[in-house]
């Protein structure tokens, strides 16, 4: 079993760290608002990152943003795990924050991989959802050991920790196109008087029978957008890093763009706490 440190207790890394602590490993919690970590039963926590960090093997970052990342994974707090410490990304952030804390990691004499979760809190309380791995490390397949359990799948991506990062803005960017579409095309129905829930029918029981379309489109179809299982305001974060990467590949960005704005919008217009699927609230008006 593991030692293991990690930072950010919220919809993601609550469930996250109780399936760690059910695998029997040692778990060292800290997170801002310390009354979220302390109901993880069975693990310890911590009133920085540093303590948290002391002699473990592996800390985990499960934060909002690039910013609370990197003002929370320091040198100093790195260099507080073991010789051979591993630090994990498991949040969306950018290409160059991920490269900042492969330096960071390097500087601490330890080691980064990038490790982003694929999936809902809702798909990580039920380990449905899925791991993006990359990165160089001796203890690599440690870790996909000890994610294993944990999820439905550890995908590697190979070397290059930047691999899983820009696998998971892409990913997010099909996500969001395919609610933006849902909201215009059931904005499209609606404003012809027609029910949407019969199209949703056609669609995920033919073209577009998968889990997105009917997981999002049953939410966007009931407008169930006040309990967020991923808050519109990140969507946007979100949005604008998918941006900034495809302006920096120079890659073609004109749906991008469109995508961002909805989200740009929506929170400029108060919905920034709603659900992400809550921009089609906004497609709607």
């Amino acid at each position: 079993m593991k030692t293991i440190a990690l930072f950010g207790v919220g919809l993601m890394g609550t469930p996250f760290a109780r399936h760690l602590v059910e695998q029997g490993h040692t778990v060292r919690l800290y997170n801002r608002t310390r009354s979220k970590a302390e109901a993880v039963e069975g693990a310890q926590v911590f009133d920085t990152p540093a303590q948290a960090a002391e002699n473990t093997e592996f800390v985990f970052s499960v934060l909002a943003d690039d910013q609370a990342v990197l003002d929370t994974v320091t040198t100093e707090v790195l260099q507080k795990m073991k010789p051979d410490g591993v630090h994990l990304s498991c949040s969306t952030i950018s290409v160059e924050t991920t490269e900042r804390l492969v330096r960071l990691a390097s500087d601490a004499q330890r080691e980064h991989l990038s490790c982003p979760f694929l999936g809902r809190p809702d798909f990580v309380e039920k380990k449905a959802h899925q791991f993006l791995l990359s990165g160089s490390s001796e203890r690599k397949a440690d870790v996909e050991k000890m994610l294993q359990p944990t999820c439905k799948a550890v995908l590697n991506f190979g070397p290059d920790p930047t691999a899983a990062v820009r696998t998971k803005l892409a990913t997010n960017f099909m996500i969001a196109s395919a609610i933006v579409s849902m909201g215009e095309a059931f904005s499209m129905l609606e404003r012809a008087g027609l029910n949407p829930e019969d199209a949703l029918n056609l669609w995920t029981s033919s073209l577009l029978d998968c889990p997105l379309y009917k997981a999002y489109g049953g939410k966007v179809l009931e407008k169930d957008y006040q309990t967020p299982l991923f808050p519109l305001r990140l969507g946007l974060k979100d949005t604008t890093l998918i941006h900034q990467e495809a302006v920096g590949q120079g890659s073609p960005r004109l749906l991008v763009e469109a995508v961002k704005t909805y989200f740009e919008r929506a929170v400029s217009n108060g919905k920034g706490d709603l659900d992400w699927t809550g921009v089609t609230q906004e497609i709607r008006e």
